[in-house]
């Protein structure tokens, strides 16, 4: 069996998150079944192994030596075998059970060091903190609050996306549908002036750039919660910044006004003003 640092992590990832989906199905289908904890602790392993195992992708890239414990005899013995044999990783050598990488914390500090991957406090964080509830996991009967952990995870993913497609490139696939929506906008792009859609192109170019510049991940036909108001206020600030114009209320093809402005009227709701003799008819 052989399989990439980055298809691992990339792979771990993605079985965590689609736990997550699942842990919110079942709580909001029925908040008494406790069968959501099992989800919930899977989601953790995963996604906290999909973390250590793409951090460690990312030392190698930089220098292959940052990702070992220590450069001890194993390592030159193994390094030695590696060139004798023509191989490819010192992992494929007969030492390879006997290498030892950084530790998930480690790997966190050997990051900060190199300037160019910013590792920003909250995520780091948050990287931290699934961490520490994987090794309670692991190590011991589980006492966690649930409430805790969410707040961990809500805007991960995100976080997670931003700080690796920054740090391993195009190499790295995206949680979301992102990458996937990137790649292919090109293409989408000149379908869209063939057929004349050019407003559709010009959303689609502004909610894109707005996504990426606040760390934003998702894909075409994906629906995404932002949760933080900062980020939310941010995101709208940009969008109603553009030549955009947005309609409220779409009812039987009609809108009940033009959206003129918005406020962050207290801390945790935002209201929208609307002109009604801006009203008008949608076309199909």
């Amino acid at each position: 069996m052989k399989i990439s640092l980055l298809e691992s992590g990339i792979d771990s990832l993605k079985k965590g998150f689609a736990n997550i989906i699942s842990y919110e199905n079942l709580l909001f289908k029925n908040p008494n079944d406790n069968n959501r904890f099992f989800l919930l602790k899977d989601a953790i392993l995963f996604i906290q192994h999909g973390i250590e195992i793409l951090l460690k992708d990312v030392l190698i890239k930089h220098s292959e030596y940052l990702v070992f414990k220590e450069i001890d005899i194993t390592v030159k013995k193994a390094y030695k075998e590696m060139q004798a044999k023509n191989l490819s990783s010192v992992f494929e050598t007969s030492l390879k059970k006997k290498i030892h990488t950084v530790t998930f914390s480690e790997a966190i500090e050997r990051i900060k060091m190199i300037s160019k991957y910013n590792l920003d406090d909250n995520l780091e964080n948050k990287f931290r903190e699934i961490e520490t509830y994987r090794n309670i996991i692991m190590h011991s009967e589980i006492h966690l609050d649930e409430q805790e952990i969410i707040k961990t995870i809500d805007g991960l993913s995100d976080g997670i996306d931003s700080f690796f497609l920054k740090s391993l490139k195009s190499d790295y696939r995206t949680i979301s549908g992102y990458s996937a929506l990137i790649n292919n906008f090109e293409k989408l792009g000149k379908i869209l002036k063939a057929k004349n859609y050019e407003l559709k192109l010009k959303a689609l170019e502004t909610i894109i750039s707005i996504c990426r510049d606040l760390s934003i991940s998702v894909g075409e036909g994906e629906v995404k919660r932002i949760t933080s108001i900062n980020i939310a206020t941010k995101f709208l600030t940009r969008l109603f910044s553009s030549e955009l114009r947005f309609g409220t209320d779409l009812y039987n093809g009609y809108t009940s006004g033009s959206i003129t402005s918005f406020k962050r009227e207290e801390k945790d709701w935002i209201a929208f003003y609307a002109d009604a003799g801006l009203s008008y008819k949608t076309s199909s």
